[in-house]
């Protein structure tokens, strides 16, 4: 349950240690507490060869809610200027998994995000899977459902076509080599 009071909620980190505060108006639209740098959001329960690697918090809290236990675990370092500014730590923490998935938004920050981190996971021999989409994990989650989202993470994993159905899918896109083009590519 995330706590709530007339300005807004408060986004409480897994282990208790750090929050944001999200105002329901106004800017700054995000709070954190001064002089505390942001540290991962980590989800993890079971032994797990796959980590998702999302953008933001709510994301990662939309996947937690919507996979199966045993599905992957689910780390956010933030927004996605936080890819850069923690990269040693989001690859420190990846450098346990078999297999990745970057989910980005699917804009110029998400972007360059998701550049910056694949190619290092990528030398330490990780199957990285990257995803980007102009619907982020929480917008699937509030238009399709946790099923919705379960399913296209699967498909995803499965290196199926995310495009497959054009009207429950109509945001997602196929990605060649173009940085430009959003989508889903293995990189091998």
């Amino acid at each position: 349950e995330v706590p709530v009071d007339y300005k807004g909620y408060y986004i409480v980190w897994p282990d208790g240690d750090f929050y944001k505060f999200r105002a329901f108006e106004g800017e700054p639209r995000f709070r954190a507490p001064r002089g505390h740098k942001q540290p991962l959001w980590e989800l993890s329960g079971t032994v797990n060869d796959t980590l998702i690697i999302t953008e933001g918090e709510f994301n990662a809290l939309s996947l937690n809610t919507s996979l199966q236990v045993h599905t992957a675990d689910i780390m956010s370092p933030g927004p996605a200027g936080n890819f850069v500014s923690n990269s040693d730590a989001i690859i420190d923490y990846a450098s346990r998994y078999l297999t990745v998935l970057i989910w980005t938004d699917h804009d110029p920050a998400g972007i360059r995000a998701l550049w910056h981190i694949y190619p290092k996971l990528h030398k330490l021999g990780i199957e990285v899977l990257e995803y980007t989409s102009k619907e982020d994990a929480n917008d699937v989650l509030v238009k399709r459902g946790p099923g919705g989202l379960r399913n296209l993470v699967e498909r995803i994993f499965s290196k199926g076509d995310v495009n497959d159905n054009k009207q429950e899918n109509s945001s997602d896109q196929r990605s060649a080599c173009s940085v430009s083009a959003p989508g889903y590519r293995k990189v091998s």
